[in-house]
């Protein structure tokens, strides 16, 4: 970064494509700053997501309340057979 351009790190090509998109009134610095928190909040939620979901799954191995992946999916499988042709009877 420079003092006469703080955004020097950025690739022409992409810089000329950001200006062409902004906003009446929206700056550069605006733009990339409301891009980064999106980004950020993103990964914090992803993060929480996983967090929570791999405590989940620990939680049911321990308990035993615990139904296997291929089981969930077999039966979703039928479910989405059985709504992909609705007029054949169910065996």
């Amino acid at each position: 970064m420079t003092p006469t351009d703080p955004f020097a790190w950025l690739d022409d090509a992409l810089r000329q494509e950001i200006l062409a998109a902004l906003h009446p009134g929206e700056s550069l610095q605006s733009f990339v700053t409301a891009a980064a928190q999106r980004q950020l909040a993103h990964r914090r939620c992803r993060r929480e997501f996983l967090s929570r979901a791999i405590a989940s799954s620990a939680n049911a191995q321990q308990s035993g309340h615990y139904i296997p992946a291929g089981d969930v999916l077999a039966r979703l499988e039928g479910i989405l057979q059985s709504a992909a042709n609705p007029l054949r009877p169910e065996r």
